[in-house]
């Protein structure tokens, strides 16, 4: 079951991308209760309410890191926030997938050898898997770099497996 943090469950939100994801996972999505937090306090947002019903709808279970000692040792080593240390946290005690856009958690996973996937690694796979069309998954990762903050060769690579895979 993979565990997703605020800054990717928000920017797939945003994107009109997060139930493409949900609707096609095979498990249950997870996440921390504080990223529940982050993500659902500002009320009057669309990606807020989103979030909120697909988390009312147990499309999205929200659980309790077991240990708050590892978490708060995770945010001062690699000061991160809390929703990424609760994220990360869950990540090491199940051994799962995080799914981050997170520079600070992504370098946590690399030196914790933590598996981690992007809102640009879903995307990508929502195209190989045929549940996007080329020009659609074009247009929301249009979105997703209005949002997201990625390099221009993270952009070059994205656009370029997306035009590969839906060609």
């Amino acid at each position: 079951m993979p565990i997703m943090d605020s800054s990717t469950l928000i920017l797939l939100a945003k994107c009109d991308l997060l139930d493409i994801f949900i609707d096609n996972l095979k498990t249950q999505l997870i996440i921390p209760n504080a990223v529940e937090s982050e993500c659902t306090s500002k009320k009057d947002t669309y990606d807020a309410k989103l979030i909120a019903q697909r988390i009312n709808e147990k499309k999205i279970i929200v659980q309790t890191p077991s240990n708050s000692k590892i978490c708060k040792k995770l945010m001062r080593d690699f000061n991160i926030a809390k929703g990424e240390a609760e994220a990360l946290t869950l990540c090491l005690d199940r051994q799962e997938l995080l799914l981050t856009d997170d520079k600070k958690a992504i370098n946590a996973c690399k030196i914790l050898r933590l598996p981690f996937a992007t809102a640009p690694n879903i995307l990508i796979r929502a195209v190989e898997k045929g549940l996007i069309e080329q020009e659609q998954a074009l247009l929301l990762f249009e979105k997703l770099m209005r949002y997201g903050r990625y390099s221009e060769d993270i952009i070059q690579d994205v656009k370029d497996k997306i035009t590969l895979t839906g060609g």
